[in-house]
């Protein structure tokens, strides 16, 4: 996720531990960071790599599936909403740690060499894999609509990343999708 503007500081360099101890706080689990020349590298619990940077902007990527390995594992619901979330959160802490307050891209991309698919541990159901190898989503958020109501932002990611998926768009109502996205919220204090 990037601001839309090109300020090389917009958080400085200095500030920048202390903006990922605020994202730690706001549910981001955070390890050991590291500095590189324009911001921090570290790991998220999941396997993620981390990176922020001066602009501040925002990066996660992950290998879902290991080299060799026969099939592709589904991705869990939960994550799809938690990433969701962390990306509302993401948005507002560092609007409010740069003064930015105008708009943010926000970018996913998921590929892999078979049929990207979906489970939802917590309901025990495993939807339909769709065909497709790669999904890539683009969206522009604005901050001031993520300080309001963040859980408006996150439930149109979140709808569109299933729709991606593949999965049937009318089992994800809005009422639907803000009730997950607010009980995942309470369970990592996200928000």
């Amino acid at each position: 996720m990037t601001p839309v503007f090109s300020a090389e500081n917009a958080i400085a360099f200095r500030e920048l531990p202390d903006t990922a101890e605020e994202l730690k706080r706001r549910g981001f689990k955070i390890g050991e960071l590291r500095s590189y020349s324009q911001g921090l590298l570290g790991k998220h619990q999941g396997g993620f790599n981390f990176a922020l940077t001066n602009r501040a902007g925002l990066a996660f990527s992950r290998v879902l599936v290991p080299a060799g390995a026969s099939a592709p594992e589904p991705t869990d619901l939960e994550a799809l909403l938690g990433w969701s979330l962390l990306a509302a959160t993401a948005v507002r802490t560092l609007a409010l740690k740069s003064g930015y307050w105008g708009g943010y891209r926000i970018w996913f991309e998921a590929r892999n060499n078979g049929g990207l698919g979906v489970v939802d541990g917590r309901e025990g159901d495993e939807y339909a894999r769709c065909a497709d190898q790669r999904i890539e989503i683009s969206d522009e958020w604005s901050t001031v609509e993520v300080r309001d109501d963040p859980f408006g932002p996150a439930g149109r990611l979140y709808w569109r990343l299933m729709w991606a998926f593949g999965q049937h768009a009318q089992m994800w109502t809005d009422a639907r999708i803000r009730s997950r996205l607010e009980l995942q919220a309470k369970e990592l204090g996200t928000l």
